[in-house]
């Protein structure tokens, strides 16, 4: 799913759980492309679901189609954490 985007999967999921108010429970089994997942996870928190949405479609659409990478490829933005 998601054109096997693990970190995209990973958001998308996060911002349904949070508007539909249910806790999420992720297990990335060891995945490579996940292995900075808890700094990702501190950088977005705080963040609304608005903002992480637009902020998510602008990244999305400037990755290359590459769905390897190891580094977090949607990094929360500086200005507003």
């Amino acid at each position: 799913a998601f054109g096997g985007d693990p970190q995209l999967k990973f958001m998308l999921q996060w911002m349904a759980c949070t508007v539909s108010g249910r806790e999420m429970l992720y297990f990335p089994f060891g995945d490579p492309r996940m292995a900075q997942l808890e700094s990702a996870v501190a950088k977005w928190s705080g963040f609304t679901v608005g903002d992480a949405w637009h902020q998510l479609l602008q990244r999305h659409a400037t990755q290359p189609p590459k769905r390897d990478a190891v580094f977090w490829k949607y990094d929360a933005p500086a200005a507003q954490r």
